[in-house]
């Protein structure tokens, strides 16, 4: 039997001598089983392995060569695809810490920093080429140490945050956070199972709430139910499927915890409004197979 998620995710402190603190290479198990949060802004560069980052109530996909931005207080998990791990270079950032330094580089800019706002996100190089490009050169400067390079850094950090801020969706965060608290064994276990067949009575069950409570609650935190959710979660995997792998879209179908290709293609094109197949030809990192719809 699987170990279940903990019922409360996990804040993670790190005391960082200085602003900035590179870890040049980390390999993930395939699933980190809870949800957790830093104290810092946590910047990962997907090295290799592809799979889902669930950021609060958001499920997004990433592949190598993907930045994932991830600020303070923002709960997050990530899982691979597949049974293989995940490779990923660290960039922590002690906003506090630095906003105290360099008033002068980061004026106008707290707001963005406190993360009063959901920044929070995935960045792909096709989609957004200065984010990542920016990204990668605050990692080699860390790295390099050249000279003149922390002042650099930080500018190369607020400068990129403002980009950050512009393409991210802006919106509120919940004023208090507690209520979400109930569905967070959810959306850890829906994020190591979402390929297995996950029932409402199950999700209620972990968290300890009633099952019109889990609903109402779902509603109200991600705006769909527990089993679109759900949907969702496998439909974000297989676009990261689709984008590197070769496999089938049948067989992508399976993988994602579908028993028919034709409730596959239905969901992906309610989530995504395109196929499978448009989605491959027009978003694949690599040679794929050609597959037909049927």
């Amino acid at each position: 039997m699987q170990n279940q998620p903990l019922s409360k995710y996990r804040k993670e402190y790190y005391k960082i001598d200085d602003i900035f603190f590179v870890d040049p290479m980390l390999t993930l198990e395939p699933h980190y089983d809870y949800m957790h949060s830093h104290n810092v802004c946590e910047i990962g560069i997907a090295v290799s392995g592809s799979g889902t980052v669930m950021i609060n109530d958001r499920v997004l996909p990433f592949n190598p060569g993907d930045i994932a931005v991830i600020f303070p207080g923002d709960m997050h998990i990530s899982n691979s695809i597949d049974s293989n791990k995940n490779t990923w270079s660290y960039i922590n950032v002690d906003i506090d810490t630095m906003i105290v330094r360099s008033p002068g580089i980061l004026s106008g800019i707290e707001n963005i920093l406190s993360a009063k706002k959901q920044l929070s996100n995935v960045f792909t190089q096709s989609s957004h080429p200065i984010i990542v490009n920016n990204i990668n050169r605050l990692y080699d400067e860390l790295l390099q140490k050249r000279y003149g390079y922390k002042p650099l850094c930080q500018y190369l950090f607020a400068t990129t945050m403002i980009d950050v801020y512009r393409a991210s969706s802006v919106t509120e965060h919940a004023e208090n956070k507690k209520h979400m608290a109930p569905i967070i064994p959810a959306l850890s276990y829906i994020s190591l199972h979402y390929s297995e067949n996950i029932t409402s009575s199950k999700l209620a069950e972990i968290c300890y709430i009633s099952q019109t409570h889990l609903r109402r609650l779902f509603k109200e935190y991600t705006g769909i139910s527990p089993l679109e959710y759900v949907y969702k979660a496998r439909i974000t995997a297989a676009t990261a499927l689709l984008r590197t792998s070769s496999m089938s879209i049948l067989d992508i179908a399976y993988a994602v915890g579908y028993s028919t290709q034709t409730s596959f293609n239905s969901h992906f094109k309610r989530f995504t409004g395109t196929t499978p197949s448009k989605y491959r030809a027009e978003n694949k990192t690599s040679e794929n197979g050609s597959d037909s719809e049927n």
